[in-house]
Order: structure tokens, then sequence, then C-alpha cells
């Protein structure tokens, strides 16, 4: 699965796949490679600073805001929001991407939250896909606000990692699972629900954002399975992380995907505030979400699918489990690859083997 831990070499699959169908992979942000697109993005950002300062009177509507990630890290390390003066842009010879800052998010209680779902790959010829029906939502710590020049730095306002919220004076930690800087995915749904929303309509397109963000990736995994486990003494399985963002328009998008993401269900909390010690504690959101995940994981893979009962926490995405052949969620197109370098393989076919 290293193929999903460098952002470059997702983000390229990815846009492969705009480029294919672009109707049917709206959710992932415009996205640009430093240093290789440097030069590019540069002159994509002036021309748009241009543009909307000719349309708007106000120094800030002028502004367009991305954000800034390495391309190898963890926990919100080297992460920050930039406008379109890129005053504030540090390129060095270290791979990162650059993003569009998604500035219209859903808020609950008006603050900014995103969901860390998970998806089971528990085999990858022929695939098989399982969703968690829980999750987890990561609050951010301060009322949010869109991006202006004198909130662009507050990075408590405008990114959810956990890592850097935690320390914040401001983080709630409860052992409630509706409350708190940190819930679960299922009280969202509760919370959302109360709200007038439609939920199931949000869920189905959350699903299928993952279906197809994995099944984009089939062909590379393959490669790579076939190159390290060529005698098949193994059966790979992987737990994976999606980080995906609600829109004000209730569309999810991919914020990015984890291939090793934490399944620690102990937190952290400062003995005091500023004291700079941190003591481990119970976590009963984290609980609640990953310890029927990695126990359902283990009797999926150690016993098959027939032994799980109703109470699972995991769903079969793909195949479909109403359906005896398996079809994938992306219009069945046969596309030549030739200038991809994938000379008579078919992409979508999920029963098809690399040669």
């Amino acid at each position: 699965m290293r193929v999903m831990e460098n952002q470059i070499n997702f983000s390229r699959i990815i846009k492969r796949m705009q480029k294919l169908y672009p109707k049917d992979f709206v959710f992932y942000p415009q996205t640009w490679y430093f240093p290789q697109q440097y030069q590019q993005f540069m002159g994509e950002a002036m021309l748009k600073c241009k543009d909307r300062k000719r349309k708007s009177h106000e120094e800030d509507m002028g502004r367009e805001t991305y954000i800034f990630k390495p391309s190898v890290g963890s926990h919100g390390e080297g992460i920050y929001l930039i406008n379109n003066d890129l005053s504030n842009l540090v390129v060095s010879a270290r791979p990162a991407i650059v993003q569009k800052y998604i500035s219209n998010p859903l808020l609950i209680d008006d603050y900014k939250f995103d969901l860390r779902m998970y998806v089971v790959v528990a085999r990858l010829d022929p695939t098989e896909l399982y969703f968690c029906k829980d999750g987890l939502a990561r609050f951010c710590t301060m009322k949010y606000k869109r991006p202006r020049l004198n909130n662009i730095n507050k990075s408590n306002m405008h990114l959810t990692n956990y890592t850097l919220n935690k320390t914040s004076s401001m983080f709630k930690q409860t052992d409630a699972l509706n409350t708190g800087s940190k819930r679960t995915y299922r009280s969202i749904k509760a919370t959302l629900r109360k709200e007038g929303y439609n939920v199931a309509k949000i869920h189905a397109k959350i699903v299928d954002l993952c279906n197809k963000v994995v099944l984009s990736m089939v062909p590379d995994l393959r490669v790579y399975d076939n190159f390290v486990n060529k005698e098949k003494h193994m059966r790979p399985f992987q737990i994976l992380g999606f980080d995906i963002l609600i829109t004000e328009d209730l569309e999810p998008v991919l914020l990015e995907i984890n291939a090793s993401p934490s399944l620690n269900i102990a937190a952290e909390r400062e003995t005091y505030f500023g004291s700079g010690i941190f003591e481990s504690c119970p976590s009963s959101v984290d609980e609640q979400v990953k310890l029927p995940l990695v126990r359902d994981c283990l009797r999926l893979i150690a016993y098959g699918e027939g032994e799980l009962d109703d109470a699972c926490c995991l769903e079969r995405i793909y195949p479909p489990p109403i359906c005896k052949k398996a079809t994938s969620p992306i219009p069945k197109m046969r596309v030549s690859l030739q200038s991809l370098g994938w000379v008579g393989y078919n992409w979508y076919d999920p029963d098809v083997r690399l040669f």
C-alpha cells in the first residue's frame, strides 16, 4: 500500500482518473505537485488573483486560499495555509503538494470538522472492500471563519488534525460520544438528522467515494503485490483511513488517505494548561470505533465473511452484496491506457490479472 503513503503518487492516480472520468472524480480538490509544478502553480495563482480583484473592490475578496502539504508526513507536520499573494510560501527540494482550500465546509455549532472513515481491503485479487459503519469526527478548537489575512495563520480554526488541536486549551476531551472535540460518525449523523439533512444520501456519497478511490488504485496495488508476493504465500489486507470533509452543499471532499491510520485507543491530555506535560487517558470515543474495527477485521481475514454476525461493524461495499458479479461504481467503459503504460489492461475489470 505504499502507493498511498506518498501524496504526490496518490494525487497522480486520482488526476489520471479525473481525466478519464471527470464527472465521477469531482471529490478531489485541484492539486499541484512541488517542485515539478511550481511555475505552473505560480502562474495560475497570479491570474486568479488578478481576475478576482477585477470583480471585487475588497482586497480580501481577491485572494484565493491554498493548503500546502508535505508529500510524506503525518500528524499535521508541515501543513499550512497560503493565499495567492504567496508571501508565506516556502519552497524547498522536499516534495509536496498544494491544493485548493475548501472554504465552505459544513459546520456544527460553528466549528469545522472532518471525518475519519475506515475501509478494509480484504483482498486484491479478486478485489473485496469493506466499509466500517462507524468512524471519527475531528473538530477544530476555534469557531470557523472564512480565510482572511487576519486569520489565515490560525491552524486551530482551519486544520482539523487531532495532533494539532489536542494541545489547544479549548480542546474538549469527554467520555460522551456526541460532544467534545472528537466524536463518533454515528453521533454526527444523528446531529445532522435532527437538523433535517438527508443523512442516508450523504452516507451513500461517502461510500461511493471510498469505492472509487480504492478501485482506481487497484492496478498499482496489484503491481506492487505481484512484485513483493510472487509466491502468493501471504494474503495481504489493509485498513485504510479516509479523511473526508463535507461541504455546505453536502458533497464529500477527499482530503487525503492514510495507509496506516492510528488505531490507538488512548488520548493525551495536559496535566494542566501550559505545563507541557501530557498524560495518557482512556478515550471512550476511540474505543467505540477502533476496537470493533480491529476485532471484526481479524475475524474477517481469519474466518471469512460467513462468520460475521449482524452486530459486525463492517459492511461489504465491493463487490456489492446484492450482485453475484462484481460491477464497478465507475462507468464501465473500455479505455485505451497505452499512453499511461497499461497496454492491454482494463482497469475497471476486477477479475483481470496483470501480465
